[in-house]
């Protein structure tokens, strides 16, 4: 069958083609910290590949794993966002003074400390969880109050959430 408008078809089906090819290109990547150069979560530096997580709540999940670095990751130089935490080994503390506002989940597989300002943003459909055998603690934790929705606690290990200034959930 030949189509009588063939440039006109593939005008139209053209952008759509782009539009579908960068859509899939935006799922989120995990992106692990090295600590290379300092305690900075925010400097390329710090993570492999030389790329820090993108600093908005849907593309990113910061992942911590193997043995702990001798510069541990803090944000100190102001607010963060990322999508989501995947602590895939024990010994990690993630301090500093900043606020981290989280889009996703928050997964620990050994034990973990998240001692940073902690938003879990627009909080509909997350979800907080520690293996077995295992302890998150959590030291200042609030959920955005402008988008609540449900915060899932789960795993089998024990999930702290500490008093800070801001802790409510």
């Amino acid at each position: 069958m030949k189509f009588k408008y063939p440039m006109l078809l593939s005008a139209v089906t053209r952008p759509l083609l782009v539009v579908a090819t960068f859509a899939g290109s935006l799922s989120a990547a995990s992106i692990s910290w090295d600590g290379d150069t300092s305690t900075d979560f925010a400097s390329d530096a710090n993570w492999v590949g030389n790329l820090a997580p993108s600093d908005d709540l849907l593309t990113d999940t910061a992942v911590f794993s193997g043995p702990v670095t001798a510069n541990q990751p803090e944000l100190s130089l102001g607010d963060r966002s990322v999508f989501g935490l995947d602590f895939q080994s024990g010994g990690w503390t993630l301090g500093g003074s900043s606020t981290l506002f989280l889009g996703g989940d928050i997964t620990s597989a050994g034990d973990n400390e998240i001692a940073v300002r902690l938003n879990v943003a627009n909080a509909e459909l997350k979800t907080i969880s520690a293996a077995a055998g295992t302890s998150l603690v959590l030291n200042d934790i609030s959920a955005d109050n402008a988008n609540r929705g449900n915060l899932t606690i789960g795993g089998e290990g024990t999930i702290y959430m500490e008093g800070g200034t801001t802790t409510r959930i």
